[in-house]
């Protein structure tokens, strides 16, 4: 499972994150242990408002563990900032209903006027800190 780390401060490390977790990682009675694989940190700039934003990817096994540490992790503070930590979701542009051409669905009707997503956004992942 992939858990997402929104609008870490930016001067957020991969160590004060992976110390973070860890604590929420540990099992208790009958619950597995987790670990984590990989941590990410992305840097998001948005070239029309010229402002950064960073986020954190962290890739934890089992799943049940990164269930576990999203449910005890959400809305704790992080280098003095409350964050909110979820579930990361990989979209693909394929599984949108607004373009599938055989839609069996005649009463389908898109509501959506716009697009939500930004389009002036650029990523980047952070160097690895020591």
């Amino acid at each position: 499972m992939i858990i997402f780390m929104r609008r870490i401060p930016s001067d957020t490390n991969k160590f004060e994150i992976k110390s973070f977790i860890e604590p929420a990682l540990n099992g208790r009675f009958f619950a597995k242990k987790g670990y984590i694989n990989t941590i990410k940190i992305l840097q998001i700039r948005d070239s029309t408002r010229n402002t950064n934003e960073y986020h954190g990817l962290v890739r934890i096994e089992p799943d049940s563990a990164g269930a576990r540490a999203i449910k005890q992790l959400n809305k704790q503070p992080i280098n003095g900032k409350m964050i909110i930590v979820r579930e990361y979701f990989h979209r693909c542009w394929q599984n949108d209903p607004r373009i599938r051409k055989n839609h069996s669905d005649i009463t389908f009707a898109d509501r959506r006027k716009g697009d939500r997503r930004r389009k002036t956004l650029e990523v980047a992942e952070m160097p690895f800190e020591p």
